[in-house]
């Protein structure tokens, strides 16, 4: 089935509850979801995405072993020298999701700590965020782009990634301090047929998809560099996030571990996961070593009040 579907139901803010029937998001997503392209699976015509999640997740984590650290990272490239070596610990389970589903199964319950979006730092107060390390850019990032399907200044509807909460917000912000626009925003999966039939004039794609796809046919604007040229400031991505100070003590050492581990061998993941994504090995470790940065210090986290500011001044909060 294709073309656009909405949803009818409402998101509503809070923790993901099968008995209270509430949904996870944050309140400046929008309330009536729409998709372009494929639908989604039969159920979720029925049952919100995370509703779904807090119910499957009842069975999973019903008696989770308390010896196990249950650690939640996404899928993609940039995230992989931060979680190096996890999957052959003992003591650590390990799953990968898109960042909107870290956010809400961090939530659930389902992980004890996440690398979760950075909307979670700027929005959700009281949870408890690991020192020293994230996911940032300072300049060019390469896999968060918006492409481009008429000339910016025409620019009045995009679609955005529905698994991306940190650069929907990124983007958010720069349409209205950067580029004066007040744009459209509707949900939905980059598909190739979303890009090259959607209605929209603009496309948000993010992670390893958006270095995959073929640059010298569209034209695109990476959002990193147009954040930097902006602000002049780095944007964080991502930050580790646990659901208690105890459990981030104790996830400390593992993840600081397994982040230096990682940062010795880039040109090891880098070969590994250019077979996977179909990319030139090079490319890889410029990406993971140059453009990728990986240490939360005073300009990230100078960068991080300047967005919740720049959320502020466009009604997020």
């Amino acid at each position: 089935m294709r073309g656009k579907t909405s949803r009818s139901f409402r998101r509503l803010s809070g923790s993901p509850s099968a008995s209270s029937g509430q949904a996870l998001a944050l309140p400046w997503l929008t309330e009536r979801v729409e998709w372009e392209g494929e639908a989604p699976a039969e159920p979720q015509l029925c049952v919100p995405f995370s509703l779904q999640s807090s119910i499957r997740l009842e069975f999973m984590t019903t008696s989770p072993d308390p010896s196990t650290l249950r650690i939640g990272s996404v899928p993609y490239l940039n995230g992989k020298p931060l979680i190096h070596g996890l999957d052959r610990k003992e003591s650590v389970s390990l799953e990968t999701a898109v960042p909107s589903e870290l956010s809400e199964r961090l939530a659930a319950g389902a992980f004890d700590i996440a690398l979760v979006p950075c909307t979670e730092y700027l929005f959700e107060p009281g949870r408890c965020y690991l020192d020293g390390i994230c996911i940032a850019s300072q300049g060019p990032v390469w896999s968060v782009r918006l492409f481009l399907r008429q000339p910016m200044k025409r620019v009045r509807k995009i679609t955005l990634d529905s698994s991306s909460r940190a650069s929907a917000l990124l983007l958010r912000i720069l349409m209205r301090e950067k580029f004066g626009i007040d744009a459209d925003f509707v949900s939905g999966t980059p598909t190739p047929d979303v890009l090259a039939n959607g209605p929209s004039d603009a496309v948000l794609v993010i992670g390893d998809q958006a270095m995959t796809i073929d640059s010298k046919r569209w034209e695109y604007l990476d959002l990193g560099k147009e954040w930097t040229d902006f602000t002049g400031f780095p944007f964080v991505y991502a930050l580790w996030t646990a659901t208690s100070s105890k459990t981030l003590e104790r996830a400390r050492p593992i993840l600081e571990e397994a982040k230096d581990s990682g940062q010795n061998r880039l040109e090891e993941i880098a070969r590994s996961e250019s077979r996977r994504l179909g990319l030139p090995a090079g490319l890889c470790v410029q990406y993971i070593r140059d453009i990728i940065r990986y240490d939360l210090g005073p300009d990230e986290l100078k960068a991080l009040e300047l967005t919740r500011r720049l959320a502020k001044n466009i009604g997020i909060s």
